[in-house]
């Protein structure tokens, strides 16, 4: 779907069905590809020419695709609440997708309390549980100071 509808620009601004797509490859790509690999394949699909006509909200998910696949913590806390506070209407996948975007870029920037603000304003809206590991890891990182607490957390996690 990302070659048909994007790479190929065919109706690529119109059909929202590749941008799913491009989460499924996200989440595949990034966190098994070195950072080099990852972004070469972003940079491809930055590169269409027909990204230049998409609506912003298109474009900023394929940037923090590229800012996630580049480990670049700045930019994925930049761009993911804006996706968030703006698209109300997401599924949940990418719902998830977001928060641990944003989250994890504001923890890794040293942003504590904008990763703390993202779980206190969106933890509620997620489709999934909100106590999985990597959401409750993410939360004592955005927490500093409370380590005893989310060891206990994380324990306790393991062992239900």
């Amino acid at each position: 779907m990302v070659k048909l509808r994007l790479l190929e620009c065919r109706d690529a601004r119109e059909f929202d069905v590749w941008l799913h797509s491009l989460l499924r490859v996200a989440k595949l790509v990034n966190p098994s590809l070195p950072p080099a690999e990852a972004g070469a394949i972003w940079s491809r699909i930055a590169g269409a020419p027909c990204i230049p006509g998409l609506y912003e909200f298109q474009r900023q998910w394929i940037a923090l695709f590229q800012a996630v696949g580049a480990r670049d913590a700045r930019a994925m806390a930049q761009i993911a609440p804006l996706l968030l506070d703006s698209t109300p209407e997401l599924h949940g996948d990418g719902r998830e997708y977001l928060l641990m975007a944003g989250m994890s870029g504001a923890i890794a920037s040293g942003r504590h309390g904008l990763a703390l603000e993202l779980w206190e304003r969106h933890a509620a809206n997620l489709a999934q549980d909100a106590g999985q590991p990597a959401f409750r890891l993410l939360r004592c990182h955005a927490q500093p100071g409370a380590g005893g607490a989310c060891a206990d957390a994380l324990r306790a996690y393991a062992q239900d």
